[in-house]
């Protein structure tokens, strides 16, 4: 009786153990393989493989520079300069008729001993502008007192044509004139002299 009773409980459990094991054993439906996680490695890679490849033979060409637009230079007119027709003056003042105070002979030169008026610094009086632009010419002699010291230490107006033109310009150089100083016994005296400015234009 006992035995009828054990026979079915234990084969009951040899087939729940056998069970249990093939379930064990069994792979299961939801888990992946590993040939097909292989398989998905190797696709993810051809796939990145491919995409540097394209990156590696088509690379990207720079952005051309922009070429800046033209600008229009302004023309430089070249300015044509016209020739000045200018009457230069001819101011002078003529030393071959310098004369010394009761002298009538020309002054050439000088000697040992007692000497003759002889200028050592002369002065061209400027040409009034007034009488330059009026196209005027003239001439203002003047006498010139000389001290010891060869300077001029008075001037006086002798003559003049036109009158009131030249004359304060003939005055402003003769004072500037220095002269050698005249010696009378080996000592220097004062002199006079008479001094002619002419004031002409060149034609």
């Amino acid at each position: 009786m006992r035995l009828l009773m054990i026979l079915p409980v234990g084969l009951f459990l040899a087939l729940s153990v056998f069970w249990l094991m093939q379930w064990m054993i069994a792979p299961q439906g939801n888990q992946p393989s590993r040939q097909d996680d292989i398989a998905m490695v190797d696709f993810i890679r051809s796939l990145q493989d491919s995409e540097s490849d394209k990156k590696t033979r088509n690379p990207k060409e720079p952005p051309k520079p922009k070429t800046p637009p033209m600008l229009d230079t302004p023309k430089i007119q070249q300015a044509s300069v016209k020739q000045m027709d200018l009457n230069m003056p001819d101011i002078s003042s003529s030393l071959s008729s310098f004369k010394g105070e009761g002298m009538g002979n020309m002054l050439s030169g000088y000697g040992f001993g007692d000497s003759d008026v002889i200028p050592l610094v002369q002065v061209e009086p400027k040409y009034p502008s007034q009488a330059l632009s009026r196209k005027i010419e003239g001439y203002v002699v003047v006498r010139l007192n000389v001290n010891k010291e060869g300077s001029v230490s008075d001037v006086e107006v002798v003559d003049s044509d036109p009158k009131g033109v030249f004359e304060r310009e003939a005055i402003r150089a003769a004072w500037r004139y220095k002269f050698k100083p005249k010696l009378v016994d080996g000592k220097p005296v004062e002199q006079v002299a008479t001094l002619p400015f002419e004031f002409n234009l060149e034609k």
